[in-house]
């Protein structure tokens, strides 16, 4: 999309009062520099600051994986309309959501971008850029059937961008100054609704489904069951003395692994798909099990263990069994 909008932009300035400057702008210093720079900061990041050499080609390889990935298969299927859905228009009693006021305004600044009028002649390629760059990556995102909301991301920060340009060009349209000022006393309520929902979004509504951005969300139960652990490795005497096994089916256990990193640090902690040997099990403190293992796990746990239930995500209850010496002894320390 970039590529793209660099193309057409440079056609679209040529010839123009603006064309020496797109000239000078794609030297080969400045391309230079642009390279050296992603070559920085792809090198730093992926090889998690020079200690992980293999991240640089998963950085690549996980491309392939995308690419199968976006014919939609599953539940990811979703229409061409589903990104409109979420920013324009989303009810969830009692809740209305829309960012619709970003969406005009950046229609608002593809227009004016396009055609030269409400922004200065020096600050036209980049807003030309933008609004070309924005409508590609749009297209794309919506013709690609596999959608989950936070793909909006890489196209909705370019709305963003044009929203800007947008509404510095709707105030210098509107030639009389009462009118300028109902458009920017317009701007400014849409500003602040969009803050309303984004205080509801990430805080009261962080986890709740309905929350047009929650979308296989993981439970605020993990929170408990993380708490849980930690409670735990302090009466065993810290995470070497705390030997963990993680069973769930399809590996469908992230992000614990993210919670009980302490584990995994020191080395006592396993994650599996299906049910292992038993001598994997023996001496582990602490069990969790999808919920579809819970037959099995009732059948070879119950003597030694008590158990617990956590909401990993809407639908998954895991159930985490604890040795029983162990849970006695914590037991003591809330008495």
């Amino acid at each position: 999309a970039a590529a793209g909008a660099g193309m057409v932009t440079w056609q679209l300035e040529r010839g123009r009062s603006g064309g020496r400057r797109m000239e000078k702008a794609v030297f080969a210093r400045h391309a230079g520099a642009f390279l050296l720079a992603a070559l920085v900061i792809w090198v730093t990041f992926f090889s998690s600051f020079f200690t992980h050499w293999r991240g640089l080609w998963d950085s690549i390889a996980t491309y392939f994986n995308y690419l199968q990935r976006a014919d939609g298969a599953g539940e990811h299927r979703q229409l061409w309309h589903y990104y409109f859905h979420i920013l324009l228009y989303w009810k969830a009693k009692p809740f209305v959501w829309s960012e619709a006021m970003i969406v005009a305004l950046a229609l608002a600044g593809a227009v004016a971008a396009m055609w030269g009028r409400g922004i200065d002649e020096k600050h036209r390629p980049l807003a030309r850029f933008l609004a070309v760059y924005t409508v590609l990556l749009t297209l794309a995102y919506t013709i690609i059937p596999y959608k989950t909301p936070w793909n909006m991301l890489p196209f909705l920060h370019g709305m963003i961008l044009l929203a800007g340009v947008g509404a510095v060009a709707l105030v210098r349209w509107a030639r009389w100054r009462i009118v300028q000022m109902v458009v920017i006393a317009a701007i400014a309520w849409g500003g602040w609704h969009l803050y309303t929902q984004a205080q509801l979004a990430s805080f009261k509504l962080a986890a709740d489904r309905r929350n047009p951005y929650v979308y296989g969300h993981t439970s605020r139960d993990i929170l408990r069951l993380n708490e849980r652990v930690r409670d735990l490795m302090r009466v065993a005497g810290g995470a070497e003395a705390l030997p963990t096994q993680v069973i769930v089916t399809d590996h469908d256990y992230w992000p614990l692994p993210w919670y009980l990193r302490a584990l995994s640090e020191a080395g006592r902690i396993g994650f599996q798909a299906d049910w292992p040997e038993e001598d994997t099990l023996r001496g582990a403190k602490i069990i969790i099990l999808s919920p579809d293992l819970a037959e099995q796990a009732d059948e070879r746990l119950a003597e030694g263990y008590i158990v617990e239930s956590y909401g990993l995500r809407a639908g998954i209850v895991l159930r985490m069994f604890i040795e029983r010496e162990l849970w006695e002894a914590f037991m003591k320390t809330r008495g």
